[in-house]
Order: C-alpha cells, then structure tokens, then sequence
C-alpha cells in the first residue's frame, strides 16, 4: 500500500513538473532505484537495508547524475556508469561478506 502511494504521488509530481501525463515518462528510472538501495547497503544476495542507508545512496545517485548531466555525458554513457557503480557496490558488499564469514570461521577454530 505504501509503495502504490508512493508511486501515485510520484506520479502526481511527474505530471504537474511536465504538464503532461505520458505512460512511458518515468523509463529509466528503476535503475537509478535499484543504485540508490545497492549503494545505501542493501544486498543484492538478500538481507535488509536501512531507510537513511537508502536516502543516502539516492542523494549520492542523484550528484553523481547531476554532475554527469552538467559535464554534458551523453545519456548512454550515465547508464553505463550507473551500472559500473551498481557492479562495484555489489562486488565491495561481496567482498566484506566473504571476509566476515571467513573471520567468524576464524574466530569458532580459535575457540576450539
């Protein structure tokens, strides 16, 4: 209920900026989505995140969109880096689960 209230308003807001409404006006943006909650410290692998986690990566998507926009990138390379950044956030996350796993095995043979 609350992400089909969410939605709605951002619907809502996306008609009255454009002063149009068109079904294919909000394309693109589940990926800037899905890089804020990666970048925030939800796990692609499952676990949870936190809301300010999220907020955090959704302001941290919206600079680097922003400035990629203001040095004049073109469209298809912000994607590509979007996804460079959703891959490096995922292989970090990785990386510290392998190495907390491996030192909780560490840390159960030490106490044996």
């Amino acid at each position: 209920m609350i992400s089909g209230f969410c939605a709605a308003w951002v619907g809502i807001i996306n008609t009255a900026q454009l002063n149009a409404a068109h079904p294919a006006s909000g394309d693109g943006w589940e990926m800037n989505a899905i890089a804020a909650t990666v970048l925030g410290g939800t796990s692609m692998a499952g676990g949870s995140g936190t809301i300010i986690g999220t907020i955090v990566g959704a302001f941290v998507i919206g600079v680097i969109n922003d400035g990629m926009t203001m040095c004049g990138v073109s469209e298809f390379w912000q994607k590509v880096i979007r996804g460079l950044v959703i891959i490096l956030a995922v292989v970090i996350d990785q990386t510290q689960r392998n190495l907390q796993a491996k030192m909780a095995l560490q840390a159960r043979n030490e106490s044996k």
